[in-house]
């Protein structure tokens, strides 16, 4: 997920999100080019050539359909793999002997993704920046 080698692209629906959906959806879900995001900008690869994104999602809507995923159900997907986007571009930088999101860009994703996820902003930081340690008895 995180690492894509020179050419290579992650998965499909990533691009089918950034390069495909329309301006609305994009919106509704915070997203921007696929340039934009750490898990899907490291290879260089963002399109494939006579590949069209947006005709490739809504083949992908239409199977969902097929299935009788519901359009609530999809919003859900798709909001949670736009969070797995955002999640990515929350950087960190030690402070102590812990860590505090740096600068205004990661607080910025952090909202953006705890919006995407439902959560509190803070329980989000919580979570991806506290390390607990569990003993064994």
């Amino acid at each position: 997920l995180i690492f894509q080698a020179e050419g290579e692209r992650n998965f499909h629906i990533f691009y089918q999100l950034t390069n495909g959906m329309s301006k609305e959806d994009k919106d509704k879900y915070h997203l921007r080019e696929a340039e934009y995001y750490n898990y899907i900008n490291k290879s260089g690869c963002y399109t494939v050539q006579n590949l069209d994104e947006a005709k490739e999602l809504h083949e992908f809507r239409e199977a969902l359909a097929l299935f009788d995923i519901s359009g609530e159900l999809e919003h859900q997907m798709f909001r949670i793999l736009a969070s797995v986007l955002h999640l990515g571009n929350i950087t960190f930088k030690d402070e102590g002997e812990g860590c505090v999101l740096d600068g205004p860009d990661a607080e910025h994703e952090l909202n953006v993704t705890a919006e995407l996820l439902g959560l509190k902003p803070e329980d989000l930081m919580f979570a991806v920046s506290k390390k607990e340690i569990k003993m064994r008895s």
